[in-house]
């Protein structure tokens, strides 16, 4: 009774938050809805910290979680959306614990390159919330988003209110919204990222993806999805839909008999295994390759990438009973090999753009590295992108030239930091500088409301108590923490104060966190979402 009475208070403070915006929302529909108020509303579906922090929030989440997909499907029934309109996307579904984000952005950029209007659904954002949602490569509009968004969140409020749904997730919603406009936009492709795993993720409302894939799997959000390989192959095999052919890359065995039962034995459709290496794939002429994303893992991604569209592009316009009758008569694993490039293919592999992901930025003898890794095995990757990045950058700068290596880091969640700067420890950082992912002032667009600032900052100095162990219990007098990546910065410029001369020049790495990437650029690159215009 006791844990009833501590979750059925915390629930009636969640009722209490969203009637307070329910109001403010009331007074603003006698007054123009701008993008602005439209992120301001939809931060309020963010489950507060009070609450997520509270150890019985992990009996509600499981509760909630297997209501996703059939409340995502009431909002969207409710919203007018059928699951023909949503077949009518010819959607690609892609998960994985690593490189899932950049798949679906080759994918999309190589569809786009083949002529077809393409819709792309991705999390997180790293400057603005409409980054998540797509059309054909570029966010949408301010005026587009607010306008989808004051659509769904008066059917929501309206659904609300007659019992139909329950309060929707952040997540769930933007899920919802982008599938809204999809339908109204008529993509000819919608290219959707999972959330968190894919059994119970909202995304999976998809009920005949043309093709699913799932990239490399690793340990992460443990809590959500379980702590073995085991669990999280299940849990993300769990968007193999039947006679939907599953794409993925060479996996763990572990990993590639829960995905081999999943699809064959449960699903009845038929498992692809890439190439390794975008080597594989010969080009006509002997054309040059090369990824708009930088890093040696995009050689898998980009493996995946090119199989999907491949399939998509040989399949999408198959009746879709037919479609799952020639996948299901066939269920068996298959080795892929590469195929010939034509230039539709090499062109998307080119112009794929994937801010915070293996990206270099530079400004006034500082030059940022960013890479939003938060995996070891991601970290093992940034690292040697660092090293190879950082080595031929030497080479361009005055022999007489001074370089220090500074480290900027923090993690979300329940990821543990040690393992993460045990590999980065071997880097040779001059600094180390352990920062909140709040950049310095309230920002809409990248507000956090799921927890609290003392928690971050606490993050922080546990980040620092971590470097110090992983450098043998040293003092580290060259690391700290900071509140803010503002601080951060203003520290950097100090340094260069400090040191005068031009001849010192500063290599910063920026990982541990997409949020904390995303973060960077919103205070050094703030326009950087033109150049997708």
């Amino acid at each position: 009774m006791r844990v009833i009475s501590i979750v059925t208070g915390h629930l009636k403070s969640v009722r209490y938050f969203s009637a307070m915006v329910e109001n403010r929302a009331k007074l603003r529909y006698c007054s123009p809805k701008t993008y602005e108020e439209a992120v301001e509303a939809l931060n309020t579906l963010q489950t507060p910290a009070s609450f997520k922090d509270h150890k019985q929030w992990s009996l509600v989440s499981d509760q909630r979680k297997k209501q996703n997909i059939p409340e995502t499907l009431l909002f969207l029934r409710h919203l007018g959306i059928s699951m023909d309109d949503i077949d009518s996307t010819k959607a690609i579904h892609i998960t994985g614990t690593k490189g899932k984000g950049s798949t679906c952005a080759f994918t999309e950029s190589i569809l786009r390159n083949h002529g077809f209007k393409t819709g792309f659904f991705s999390s997180p954002h790293l400057l603005e919330v409409r980054e998540r949602i797509r059309i054909n490569g570029k966010p949408l509009s301010r005026n587009l988003f607010a306008q989808h968004f004051w659509d769904c969140y008066a059917a929501m409020k309206e659904a609300e209110a007659q019992n139909i749904i329950q309060p929707p997730s952040y997540f769930r919603f933007l899920t919802v919204l982008a599938l809204k406009v999809f339908v109204a936009e008529k993509v000819d492709v919608a290219i959707i990222e999972v959330g968190i795993g894919g059994e119970y993720d909202s995304t999976n409302v998809l009920r005949s993806p043309v093709v699913c894939a799932i990239t490399s799997l690793g340990l992460d959000h443990t809590s959500i999805l379980g702590n073995t390989l085991n669990e999280i192959a299940w849990q993300k095999a769990g968007i193999i839909k039947h006679g939907c052919p599953i794409v993925t890359v060479p996996q763990p065995d572990k990993c590639v008999e829960v995905i081999i039962d999943r699809a064959i034995n449960e699903k009845k459709t038929q498992v692809f295994e890439v190439p390794s290496s975008v080597n594989a794939y010969p080009t006509v002429n002997n054309q040059p390759k090369s990824l708009g994303i930088g890093g040696e893992v995009q050689e898998l991604n980009s493996s995946v990438a090119l199989q999907v569209s491949k399939i998509w592009l040989q399949t999408h316009s198959i009746p879709v009973e037919e479609r799952i009758s020639r996948f299901s008569k066939n269920c068996q694993f298959q080795q892929l090999n590469g195929f010939q490039l034509t230039q539709p293919y090499l062109k998307g592999l080119t112009e794929t753009k994937w801010f915070g992901r293996s990206q270099i930025l530079k400004q006034d003898r500082i030059t940022y590295y960013i890479d939003g890794a938060h995996t070891p095995r991601s970290i093992d990757n940034c690292a040697r992108w660092f090293e190879n990045q950082i080595s031929e950058e030497a080479k361009q700068l005055p022999k007489t030239c001074i370089i220090k290596r500074v480290l900027m880091f923090n993690v979300t969640g329940d990821r543990q930091a040690e393992p993460l700067l045990a590999r980065l420890q071997m880097l040779g950082f001059s600094y180390a500088l352990f920062s909140t992912n709040i950049c310095n002032s309230i920002d809409a667009d990248i507000k956090n409301l799921t927890v609290s600032e003392s928690t971050v900052y606490n993050v922080c100095q546990k980040n620092l108590d971590s470097w110090r162990r992983v450098n043998g219990n040293e003092l580290c007098d060259n690391a700290a923490t900071f509140h803010t990546i503002n601080d951060v910065l203003e520290f950097l410029d100090n340094m260069k104060e400090r040191d005068g001369s031009n001849n010192f020049h500063y290599q910063v790495l920026v990982t541990g966190s997409l949020h904390l990437a995303g973060g960077l650029l919103k205070l050094r690159a703030p326009n950087i979402l033109d150049s997708y215009e």
